[in-house]
C-alpha cells in the first residue's frame, strides 16, 4: 500500500515523507498508515483488506491553502474515500489533515 500511494502523490510534484519530513520544501506531504485490517469475509478468509490513511499537506505560502483539494481528488480518482480532514498550523507553516479508507481486494 505504502508504494501504491507514494506512486499517485508523486504525480503532483511535492516532496513525500513516510511519517515524519526532514526536508526544507516550502510545501510537502506526510502521510501514515495508522489502521489495516482484513475485511469481506467468506468460508474462513477475507476477500479484501481495508486500510485507514492520514494525509497532512504543510505549506509556507497561502496561495497554496486550496491545493489540498487537488490531493484529495486524484487520492478520489483512484479509489480512496475521503473520510474527513481538519486545518493545521504550526509555527509558520500551515497545513491540511485527510483521512481516507481504501479498500484492497485480495487475491
Amino acid at each position: 500500500m505504502h508504494n501504491y500511494l507514494v506512486g499517485i502523490l508523486e504525480t503532483l510534484g511535492i516532496d513525500i515523507a513516510w511519517m515524519e519530513y526532514e526536508g526544507n520544501s516550502d510545501e510537502y506531504i506526510v502521510f501514515s498508515i495508522y489502521d489495516d485490517k482484513e475485511s469481506d469475509f467468506f468460508d474462513n478468509t477475507n476477500l479484501s483488506e481495508t486500510y485507514y490513511i492520514t494525509i497532512n499537506y504543510y505549506f509556507k505560502s497561502l496561495k497554496n491553502i486550496d491545493k489540498w483539494e487537488k490531493i484529495r481528488d486524484l487520492l478520489k480518482e483512484n479509489g480512496f474515500v475521503y473520510d474527513g480532514g481538519e486545518d493545521l498550523k504550526t509555527k509558520n507553516i500551515y497545513g491540511k489533515n485527510m483521512d481516507f479508507i481504501y479498500k484492497k481486494t485480495t487475491s
